[in-house]
């Protein structure tokens, strides 16, 4: 994932405008017309939590109700999309369970494809999903907007405590539910570094690095959880010959994906939270100042 390039001194809010609208342009390329291409929807819809990551950066500067309106509005968009995203998920899941690519004629194959046929056309769906990210631009002007940095470092600070208090509930309670809220709130943490790598220091861009190989390793945990639960309550693919097999070792690879996690947390989290956000502020200094 390449780091949108902001100059110093560009006004916050023009900036997160930016941002926002690399974001949106991303999405509408990969957005084609007619297409099928799995891993085009799943950028796709990283574009888009990276869009949602940022308007949380603003939760402050915007205040709650145009915030949640914004919000609302990308969740709409990315809505129709989750089921073919999950379904990309769980074959490649199957794939790295397997150590090989499904062959068509596997029986876990055919029931993948008999689920699939339940969902809407994705070639008509992506047709749609242009004009909807249309209609979402005039959404992204943040120009109107007063933001500093301590607005910037306050989001980040309280992302950063969802990501502690994330971690905590996974080591005390580990579950497949525990171990997603935390999937969900290391992405989200890595997004906004991402966002802010352009006035991170150091520390922070070594976090982003560390926190992103985080997020994969959970989002293993996920995906084979995910798979395990379809193989086991999904009636197509629970009549499957190897389902129970399979379900089986998804759970096991899930588990042992959950204590690498909890592994590499202590690493990551040794930065308090006020470390954290006086890094993007600059230790006071410069707390207003209204610029990247």
């Amino acid at each position: 994932m390449t780091h949108q390039k902001i100059k110093r001194k560009t006004p916050l809010n023009a900036a997160i405008t930016a941002l926002a609208v690399a974001e949106l342009d991303a999405m509408t390329d990969f957005a084609r017309p007619g297409s099928t291409d799995p891993e085009a929807l799943h950028n796709l819809r990283v574009a888009g939590k990276r869009l949602r990551a940022l308007l949380h950066l603003l939760r402050w500067p915007l205040g709650k109700p145009r915030l949640e309106a914004a919000l609302q509005q990308v969740r709409a968009v990315l809505a129709p999309l989750a089921a073919f995203r999950d379904q990309s998920s769980l074959r490649g899941a199957l794939d790295r369970l397997r150590g090989e690519a499904l062959t068509a004629g596997d029986p876990l194959t055919i029931g993948l494809d008999a689920i699939e046929k339940g969902h809407d056309d994705l070639p008509t769906l992506m047709a749609d999903f242009r004009e909807h990210l249309h209609a979402l631009r005039p959404t992204l002007d943040f120009t109107d907007v007063k933001v500093t940095r301590a607005d910037l470092s306050r989001a980040l600070g309280a992302t950063f405590a969802r990501n502690i208090k994330a971690w905590a509930s996974a080591e005390s309670q580990p579950a497949d539910e525990t171990f997603h809220a935390w999937r969900k709130a290391a992405k989200r943490l890595y997004y906004q570094l991402h966002a802010l790598h352009a006035v991170a220091p150091k520390p922070l861009r070594r976090l982003e690095t560390a926190v992103n190989a985080l997020g994969i390793t959970l989002g293993e945990a996920h995906d084979f959880a995910a798979l395990a639960d379809a193989l086991d309550l999904n009636p197509v693919l629970a009549e499957t010959p190897d389902a129970a097999d399979a379900e089986t070792r998804a759970r096991k690879r899930a588990a042992k994906c959950g204590r690498r996690a909890l592994d590499q947390a202590p690493g990551i989290y040794r930065l308090t939270r006020r470390e954290l956000t006086r890094a993007i502020a600059g230790h006071g200094k410069h707390l207003n100042a209204e610029t990247f």
